[in-house]
């Protein structure tokens, strides 16, 4: 399996939220959500970001597309700069700052919310919301950074196009296409983050470059339940043992067997998700033979056994 698509598997979306926003000047939105992962395209107009992990307001024009990693709240607003006037909440409701409830009064029709104005200049925004992300991906997603811009993104990337026309239809099974589309933006986005800023990729995705290194850490990928070992992983690439930790440890920069639990207990925190799943069956999909390993790995790595962990999560 491909490394990337493996560790992006976490944040496929279900079910998302896709809306268009539509604002006149001067407007500003702050954006308490909570959300994981939220992924914004301008469509029309300028607009500037507020985020605690940049030094100043990030400008954003007409076909450009940010990433926000979550749960912090940050600011949305026209490009002169606006106080904000309107809050969204968890679940998508907006209320004023005050808090009173706004209702539908800003309900545009189909997947699209704000306000009407025939003067001024009028910003749209195309938004995508992850209100979760698996464990495994976290290991991606925070290697990108708390925002990721990409400048024309709308032009470059076909999958943006696509999104922003099927935000405005009501086929059949529109939910299982925007949801797919969305997954390919992020993908795509995440793909080109790395390809432009290679100095900023983790090791484990400089690695994939190596052909040797690359190669065993797709076959982790591909079957993390295989009983690995650094001397099986060393042989399937056509190492020695020790040729193998030294150029592993050089490129990824942990040990292969530190790589590999790793991996695993993350795959177990997503699995723990799933309800029809035994601590067992999970301790066995991931690549322990025994729950109680399973649960004292786990735990050391977490903080908390498989159980609350998963108690936490139904919370």
């Amino acid at each position: 399996m491909d490394v990337v698509a493996s560790l992006l598997e976490g944040p496929r979306a279900r079910d998302a939220f896709v809306i268009r926003t539509q604002m006149a000047a001067p407007w500003a939105l702050r954006i308490e959500d909570g959300a994981a992962l939220t992924v914004v395209v301008i469509l029309e107009g300028q607009c500037r970001l507020e985020h605690d992990s940049l030094n100043t307001p990030m400008a954003l024009d007409a076909g450009d597309l940010v990433v926000i990693r979550g749960p912090d709240p940050y600011v949305i607003g026209d490009a002169e700069g606006s106080h904000p006037r309107i809050r969204i909440l968890p679940g998508n409701r907006p209320v004023l700052m005050n808090g009173d409830e706004i209702g539908q009064t800003m309900n545009l029709g189909l997947r699209t919310w704000g306000a009407l104005s025939e003067v001024g200049d009028t910003t749209k925004l195309l938004t995508g919301i992850y209100e979760d992300v698996g464990e495994a991906s976290r290991r991606l997603l925070d290697a990108i950074g708390a925002v990721v811009v990409r400048t024309g993104a709308a032009q470059a990337s076909a999958y943006v196009g696509l999104l922003a026309a099927e935000s405005l239809s009501d086929s059949a099974g529109q939910s299982a296409v925007l949801d797919r589309l969305l997954d390919l933006v992020l993908v795509d986005t995440v793909r080109d983050h790395f390809a432009r800023n290679p100095q900023r990729a983790p090791g484990w995705y400089s690695a994939l470059q190596d052909d040797l290194v690359g190669s065993a850490l797709r076959a982790v990928h591909a079957d993390p339940a295989a009983p690995w070992s650094v001397t099986g992983l060393a042989a399937n690439v056509g190492l020695s043992r020790s040729a193998f930790s030294r150029r592993f440890g050089e490129t990824v920069g942990e040990p292969p067997m530190a790589y590999v639990k790793r991996w695993r207990l993350s795959l177990a925190a997503d699995h723990l998700a799933d309800p029809d799943l035994t601590v067992g069956r999970v301790a066995s999909l991931v690549g322990y033979q025994s729950p109680f390993t399973f649960s004292a790995a786990f735990k050391a790595h977490f903080g908390v056994s498989p159980s609350d962990y998963r108690a936490a999560l139904d919370r």
